[in-house]
């Protein structure tokens, strides 16, 4: 048996990917209710974990300052395929303007939360077209091919970059 639930979770073990895997399909009422009971239960701090864990304004800024491709994401980092057209476009409406207020520049790269396109592709395609985003990139792990849907563009994520700078020396 393999040990990993998929792809996208191959750095988790069984139980963590399969927490996390159960946790995007929880209705947002009770995923909100367990994750307030979980910082409660175990004195987390949300602000300390945010900063630890994720950039803030000023690095995103800096980032593009420096040339880096800031793209988009989404506004609450639902997985597309548990979400409706309607909650999808506001999501990517909502996170688009935000970072454009941020970086004072227009986005036009797109990146799928949790690396999934939603239950209709080509829907999700025209809702990304409608606002503006010219491609988006999936955790589908290969090269970029010329052939590639420019909603569909492949990339290797951080993980995948370190383990074979690990295995390359």
């Amino acid at each position: 048996t393999h040990r990993y639930l998929n792809d996208a979770r191959r750095h988790s073990d069984i139980y963590t990917a399969n927490f996390k895997e159960r946790m995007l399909f929880l209705p947002e009422d009770v995923r909100e209710q367990f994750l307030e009971w979980m910082k409660v239960e175990h004195e987390l701090n949300e602000a300390e974990l945010s900063q630890e864990f994720f950039m803030g304004e000023h690095e995103v800024q800096d980032l593009a300052r420096r040339g880096g491709v800031v793209g988009s994401h989404a506004e609450h980092h639902r997985a597309f395929d548990s979400e409706d057209p309607e909650k999808i476009a506001e999501d990517v409406r909502r996170a688009r303007e935000r970072l454009e207020k941020l970086l004072g520049s227009t986005a036009t790269s797109f990146s799928y939360p949790h690396g999934r396109v939603g239950k209709a592709s080509a829907g999700t395609f025209a809702i990304l077209s409608a606002h503006g985003f010219t491609h988006a990139v999936t955790t589908l792990k290969r090269e970029v091919r010329v052939d590639d849907h420019p909603f569909m563009i492949p990339r290797y994520n951080t993980n995948d970059i370190r383990d074979f700078l690990r295995t390359a020396r």
